[in-house]
C-alpha cells in the first residue's frame, strides 16, 4: 500500500471537541447536527477522551456498564457530563502517520475512530471508513492496491458490531 498522508483525510471531516463538563444530551445533539460518529473530549485543550456511537450504545442506551443510572445518586440523562461516559485516554496518532500506519493501529486495537494530534493538540479524527474510502479511491486503476480493498471492507463490517450485545429496551 502506498504511504498516503493522513492529513488528506483529517481536513475532510469536521472536528468537534467538547469539554469534560458538556452534558451528554448536548454532545448527542452536536453529533446529530454534524453527522458524525465521534467527538473528542478535552480538558484545557488537552485530549482526555473520546465519545463514540459505540460508547452511546454500550453506556447510554444499555445502562449496564456504568453505575450512574443507579441509586442512590441516580442522575437524569440531561445532567450527565460526558466525562462519565467517554472512553478515557484513547489511542491516538500524530499528523505524521500515513494511512497504512493508521489502519494498522486501528486494526491492532480494534477501534474505528482515531484522534489525530499535533503535539498535544487534537487536530482531527479519522474513521475506519475514511481510511477504507481513501484506499479505495487511490487504488482505482491499480490492481495490486485494489486487492487490499476487499479485506478492508470485511474488517470494517466485522468491527462495526464489535462487543455489542442485544439489550431489551423497557418502555417508560
Amino acid at each position: 500500500m502506498k504511504s498516503f498522508d493522513i492529513n488528506s483525510i483529517v481536513k475532510k471531516r469536521p472536528l468537534i471537541v467538547v469539554s469534560i463538563k458538556t452534558p451528554i444530551t448536548e454532545v448527542i445533539k452536536l453529533m446529530i447536527k454534524n453527522r458524525i460518529t465521534a467527538v473528542c473530549v478535552a480538558r484545557r485543550r488537552k485530549l482526555v477522551g473520546i465519545f463514540t456511537m459505540k460508547d452511546m450504545m454500550k453506556k447510554v442506551i444499555s445502562k449496564k456498564s456504568t453505575s450512574i443510572w443507579r441509586e442512590p445518586k441516580k442522575l437524569k440523562i440531561k445532567d450527565v457530563p460526558i466525562r462519565m461516559l467517554m472512553t478515557e485516554d484513547p489511542i491516538v496518532a500524530t499528523k505524521r502517520y500515513n494511512l497504512h500506519s493508521a489502519l494498522e493501529l486501528m486494526r491492532e486495537n480494534k477501534i474505528r475512530h482515531l484522534p489525530i494530534l499535533d503535539g498535544n493538540e487534537v487536530v482531527g479524527i479519522v474513521t475506519l471508513r475514511d481510511v477504507i474510502e481513501s484506499v479505495r479511491l487511490h487504488s482505482i486503476g491499480n490492481k495490486e492496491e485494489a486487492k487490499l480493498y476487499k479485506p478492508l471492507e470485511s474488517m470494517y463490517s466485522e468491527n462495526l458490531y464489535l462487543d455489542l450485545k442485544p439489550v431489551r429496551i423497557k418502555s417508560i
